[in-house]
């Protein structure tokens, strides 16, 4: 009679066996696993992108500082097999623009690792705030928009390492008796390009700009601009200010736009103490705010209006009020597609308001206190705000 082997040995040979098997399967696939994994490897490398940002600011006289807050930075990448997708970069820093001007310089927002061979065509940057110092003190500045989102003006560089974002900020301003600013708004009119070849940069650092990156951005904010302005008109009625201004994206690629603004000379007058008044009529009396010539009141004309977009309903939004009454978002960017045109208007009145603390009265903070229209007759240039310096000029009528 055969010898039966013990139950726990017949186990151990059974477990050897598949061991052995699992052994020579790992075996016979580990050349093309080890290609598999640094293929994979390969098509995920990345290489470091650099986002640099500059700015010829306009300011006003007396200015010593500008400084911008940024609370992210995003790009929007194709890669080589033409995805796209947006990348943020959850970045905070405050940026003194006008020291980047006055030293001809750019400074590093912020570092993204970007798939190999892929390119950037757009770029992104969230505002939180702006603060300049004139003449010693310091004021609030209400941007345009928090939300800067600028197409690269030059064609999109396959292995490009680097981009610079110019803003070409302006600020608008009225100022009151003594050229005490009453209300500053930041207007940017941003373009964009990339570049080839840079050591490796840090956030912070700040770099020359070459003659050939200045060459650069000035070939493209001279360029023919995407959005157009292909009508314009500006009417008043009392203290009823009529606009209208219809543009076009003429580009083959979407188009972005922040606003406009309105420059050239402006009535001001102010809503000052209340007036008794007799109604001839029925002999009836009561009381009116009084009208104020801005002679009589040391109110400065301005020289410029800004308008915001609201994109729900395509009209123009007057930037004037308190700061804290103008939540800063990205509702004002407007973004056009190829061959699509807008008419934006504005039908109302234009009013500026002040907190107690900028005026003698404090009655006066719940009502409008400064009303500014065009003067019939005078000519006006009309700028869009956002990629490209198209202007058109009217006269008011």
């Amino acid at each position: 009679m055969r010898k039966m082997l013990p139950r726990r040995k017949t186990t151990i040979v059974v477990a050897i066996a598949a061991i052995s098997l699992v052994l020579i399967a790992i075996s016979t696939f580990v050349f093309p696993m080890s290609v598999l994994s640094r293929l994979w490897q390969t098509s995920h490398q990345t290489e470091p992108f650099y986002i640099l940002l500059t700015d010829p600011p306009t300011v006003p006289q007396g200015t010593t500082y500008l400084n911008l807050t940024y609370i992210s930075i995003a790009v929007h990448i194709v890669d080589a097999n033409g995805n796209s997708q947006w990348m943020q970069l959850n970045q905070s820093g405050t940026v003194n623009l006008l020291r980047l001007y006055n030293s001809n310089m750019s400074v590093v927002l912020g570092m993204f690792n970007i798939p190999i061979n892929s390119t950037v065509d757009e770029i992104s940057l969230s505002i939180a705030s702006v603060i300049i110092g004139i003449n010693g003190s310091s004021y609030n500045v209400t941007p345009l928009t928090s939300l800067l989102t600028i197409n690269v003006g030059n064609s999109p560089i396959s292995s490009a390492n680097k981009a610079i974002l110019d803003l070409s900020t302006a600020i608008a301003e009225i100022d009151g008796a003594g050229s005490q600013p009453l209300y500053l708004a930041m207007v940017p009119n941003a373009v964009a390009v990339v570049q080839l070849g840079s050591d490796s940069l840090h956030t912070g650092e700040e770099v020359k700009l070459t003659a050939a990156e200045q060459q650069d951005l000035k070939e493209v904010e001279e360029s023919q601009p995407n959005v157009a302005i292909t009508n314009a008109s500006i009417s008043v009625n009392g203290n009823v200010t009529s606009i209208t201004v219809t543009v076009k994206n003429e580009g083959d690629a979407n188009a972005t736009m922040f606003g406009i603004v309105i420059r050239g000379q402006f009535n001001v007058l102010l809503l000052s103490n209340m007036c008794n008044f007799t109604n001839p009529q029925d002999n009836s009396s009561g009381t009116v705010p009084c009208m104020v010539n801005n002679n009589d009141i040391g109110i400065e004309r301005p020289d410029s209006l800004i308008f915001t977009v609201n994109t729900a309903t395509n009209t123009l939004v007057p930037m004037f009020g308190e700061p804290e009454e103008h939540t800063i978002g990205s509702g004002s960017t407007l973004i056009l597609k190829p061959g699509e045109s807008v008419n934006l208007t504005f039908d109302g009145t234009v009013e500026l308001t002040h907190s107690p603390a900028v005026i003698e009265n404090p009655s006066l903070a719940s009502m409008p206190s400064i009303i500014i229209t065009p003067i019939v007759g005078n000519p006006y240039e009309i700028q869009v705000m956002g990629e490209g310096h198209q202007i058109i000029e009217v006269i008011a009528t």
